[in-house]
């Protein structure tokens, strides 16, 4: 055995530097967080240190199969058995592996890998009875028992048969199913049929729009009802703060009865969880080892053992994660939350899945029946086969909650928490005069603000039961532009709860025609001066971003957090136009007609006091930025509307 222990341990070391590669290239891990800064962090050294040690116990898990593989075949171990019995075990897992996650760099093709799997699983069932004949009866009876809780194990769900969902009739639940990047131009019968299907049976709002297209931030404007700029979350890994966490309508549900729960499958950039007022929270950890230790998913071995729920408890970092893309399975996290949904109600449920964001694959190569790959543009094809899945883990949690009868009396809302540009002709305006040019269809979410693909988002609500009462209270105009701190307000009336917190985001019903609604950029260095991101990297100290904090949570630099405000786009959309800021265009904004979708210089719109108007509202709208020193051009902002219009006087 002790051979067997010492060639795992040396198998061990070998993982552990083949993961230094992926890890020292990791745009976030070698970039953006430095080593040095992870060592004040103990929650950050307990997870590294608890996940090497769940790593160890698998590869001792290996010695014992090994072991028992060797004396199964031979009375008298031996080099040759040895070496046989480790060839065995590793040709398994590599062949399985390879079915299971096809795109890890150490998997074989599949046509390879099919007839060795189930060759050595022969093998393994022949051995696996030699081994057992050999013993005495009793031990035989033990190791048979043993076996079959391994094998059953995954498939029992204690928690299914001892919980029941407890209805109270006074309550309407509230579920919201957030889709990443589901931009509404996308959905069709043919891709998204079960997407298709709610939105045809629901109250479909039209120009909605996300405050900031980026997780974290745009759920957060959403959970609040309050506009990035008073909800003080700005940027993905904003850190987490009591005065913000406090402004979660989770709270005040939560003293009108209500079960708080939260689920998303990957939640490294979105940290929502229970300092934000949910009762219990699904998914992997929110951590900044998680960035390090999902690493662990490129290896076979690891990919394989986390599918039992054993290992997966160990080291939860690996089976439905998004974040691991290559071994993420959908249906584990849809297998996930069905585990999970035994609460009582009412209930507040909010989940987001992420399978049409970046990078638009999971653990198998997805094909489009009647889609073409443009290798031009590949993502558009990736995006929408992403898109394809997600479709249908919606509809299973539909089917999850519904067989758990929360439908019954029930507001049910599909949501997008942004879009999605992929830098084509129609992801931005183009210019309405030919000597003008200007980056305005950036690549991504939350890049530009002139990109509204990016900002536009789906929202679809289907009242059950009591919430029909409701209907009147979401209803909408196709004229008028709605934005997604619009929602809670407006769930708020239906349930009756009186809030006292101040929302930002207005009923429904109530909105007028001439209503402004705002959204802004995270950082995008394109549209950004060279001064301007010098000046950012020279606070980060590098090009370090991000820090870990005493909680072992990845956090965006409190040092450069107001100099990537300043660094913001801003722009304000009033009925078929917008108008908008840009942190280095000193002397002019770009206004743009949405009907036309051509942008031009804002100095050389006719209609002056309409530009006048939206530039005051957008001031007014980001006062604090103001006060704070964080938005220039509104300091003095007479001033500057002059400066824009005479720099024609001087040509």
């Amino acid at each position: 055995m002790k051979k067997h222990i010492l060639l795992s341990f040396s198998i061990f070391i070998l993982s552990i530097l083949y993961l230094l590669i992926p890890v020292i290239n990791s745009p976030i891990s070698s970039s953006d967080f430095s080593l040095e800064l992870t060592l004040s962090s103990l929650e950050f050294i307990s997870e590294i240190i608890l996940s090497l040690v769940s790593l160890l116990i698998i590869h001792f898990i290996l010695a014992c199969f090994c072991y028992s593989f060797e004396n199964g075949i031979s009375n008298k171990p031996n080099k040759i058995t040895f070496s046989f019995s480790w060839l065995f075990i590793l040709t398994i897992i590599i062949s399985y592996s390879s079915l299971l996650f096809p795109l890890l760099e150490l998997s074989i093709d599949e046509k390879i890998a099919l007839p060795i799997a189930v060759s050595t699983s022969a093998l393994g069932l022949l051995v696996t009875y030699k081994f057992i004949k050999k013993k005495e009866k009793k031990t035989r009876y033990a190791i048979l028992i043993l076996i079959l809780i391994i094998i059953s194990y995954p498939n029992i769900n204690i928690s299914n048969k001892i919980e029941a969902t407890i209805k109270n009739e006074d309550k309407i639940n509230i579920i919201i199913i957030g889709v990443d990047s589901l931009r509404p131009d996308y959905v069709t019968k043919e891709l998204t049929p079960n997407f298709t299907n709610f939105i045809k049976s629901s109250i479909n709002i039209e120009n909605a729009y996300t405050p900031i297209a980026r997780t974290y931030p745009s759920w957060s404007s959403i959970l609040t009802g309050k506009y990035p700029v008073n909800n003080n979350i700005r940027f993905n890994l904003s850190e987490q703060r009591s005065e913000s966490q406090t402004q979660f309508v989770t709270h005040t549900l939560s003293k009108n009865g209500y079960t708080n729960i939260f689920s998303q499958d990957e939640r490294r950039f979105s940290n929502i969880g229970k300092g934000e007022g949910f009762d219990k929270v699904v998914g992997p950890p929110a951590s900044a080892a998680e960035f390090i230790i999902s690493k662990l998913s490129i290896l076979p071995q690891v990919g394989l053992f986390t599918q039992h729920p054993f290992v997966d408890f160990l080291l939860p970092y690996v089976k439905a994660n998004r974040g691991a893309h290559k071994t993420y399975i959908p249906n584990d996290f849809s297998e996930e939350l069905n585990e999970n949904l035994n609460v009582p109600s009412p209930i507040f449920y909010v989940n987001h899945f992420t399978l049409p964001h970046y990078p638009f694959s999971f653990n198998r190569p997805v094909f489009l029946e009647g889609e073409t790959l443009d290798s031009d543009s590949p993502y558009k094809y990736m995006y929408k086969g992403m898109l394809k899945h997600a479709d249908e883990q919606f509809h299973k949690l539909l089917l999850n909650l519904e067989e758990k009868g929360f439908f019954q009396d029930a507001i049910i809302i599909l949501l997008s928490d942004h879009g999605e540009s992929f830098g084509g002709i129609d992801d931005g305006p183009t210019p309405k005069f030919t000597f003008t040019d200007f980056e305005s269809n950036s690549s991504g979410h939350g890049t530009n603000v002139l990109s509204l693909p990016q900002f536009r988002v789906q929202l679809s609500i289907k009242l059950e039961g009591k919430a029909k009462k409701c209907k009147a209270i979401f209803k909408t105009d196709k004229k008028i532009n709605y934005s997604l701190v619009d929602l809670m307000p407006s769930i708020f009336r239906c349930i009756e709860i009186e809030e006292t917190n101040y929302f930002d985001g207005l009923i429904f019903s109530e909105i007028a025609n001439d209503r402004d609604i705002f959204i802004e950029s995270s950082i995008n260095p394109i549209v950004l001066s060279k001064s301007r991101i010098d000046k950012i990297q020279t606070l980060a100290k590098g090009i370090k971003f991000y820090s870990v904090n005493n909680k072992g949570k990845l956090i965006v630099k409190p040092d450069i957090y107001n100099e990537a405000i300043k660094s913001k786009q801003r722009s304000v959309i009033r009925n078929k136009f917008s108008l908008s800021t840009f942190p280095d265009m000193e002397d002019d904004l770009i206004f743009t007609n949405l009907q036309t979708n051509q942008w031009q210089p804002a100095s050389m719109v006719d209609d002056k006091k309409l530009v006048k108007d939206m530039f005051y509202a957008l001031c007014s709208h980001y006062k604090k930025d103001e006060i704070n020193n964080l938005f220039e051009k509104c300091s003095q902002p007479d001033e500057f509307l002059i400066k824009i219009y005479q720099k024609w006087n001087e040509q």
